[in-house]
């Protein structure tokens, strides 16, 4: 069930109007049944997935943590390859 909530939100995330897809509605309201504790990372400056969703994820998982990496857009572990580990680490 988990890895099947994982692949939707995903694919959820990958479409272009992101709230208004179907899988991205459905699956949203099924974060609360993520358990584990749940790293967030995101670029405050990407277009392909936007913080807001971040956000939208980090108050529907519980015992989550989200960081928002502000020098970056899509690919934090690369454009801000030290600070990466150690919030990774941090966790």
């Amino acid at each position: 069930m988990l890895e099947e909530l994982v692949v939707c939100i995903w694919y959820g995330m990958k479409e272009k109007n992101y709230k208004e897809h179907f899988l991205w509605d459905s699956t949203s309201k099924k974060l609360g049944l993520i358990s584990n504790p749940t790293l967030i990372i995101c670029g405050k400056n990407d277009v392909q997935y936007p913080v807001m969703y971040s956000v939208e994820m980090d108050k529907g998982i519980p015992n989550s943590k989200l960081v928002i990496f502000e020098k970056s857009n899509h690919y934090p572990f690369l454009e801000e390859a030290e600070r990466f580990p150690e919030e990774y680490n941090l966790f």
